[in-house]
């Protein structure tokens, strides 16, 4: 499957959770599959993941900053879209039960 077979703004959702959860609850425990499908995610987002092209579960500490760098980069390009979702529970019920 690829990102383009679901609404953009469902990844845009799912983007900002992952990112959120590595940010907030740093260190995460994930499969390594999580790190690998965030920065294609954020690549399909048109944002650019090179500054954490080696992220996984035992470094999330030593990249931090540069997921500060990507959240402040998605918000810009997608704050007002994951705010506008957020806020209207019609709309987020129905990107969250997308098939």
């Amino acid at each position: 499957m690829k990102f383009s077979d679901f609404p953009k703004e469902q990844v845009i959702l799912a983007v900002y959770d992952a990112l959120d959860y590595i940010f907030h609850d740093c260190p995460v425990r994930a499969y390594p599959y999580f790190y690998v499908r965030l920065r294609a995610a954020l690549e399909y987002l048109n944002i650019n993941s090179d500054s954490i092209k080696d992220l996984n579960m035992s470094n999330q500490e030593y990249h931090i900053c540069q997921i500060r760098d990507i959240m402040d980069e998605f918000d810009d390009k997608y704050g007002d879209i994951h705010n506008s979702i957020m806020g209207n529970d019609e709309l987020r019920m129905q990107y969250w039960n997308c098939p």
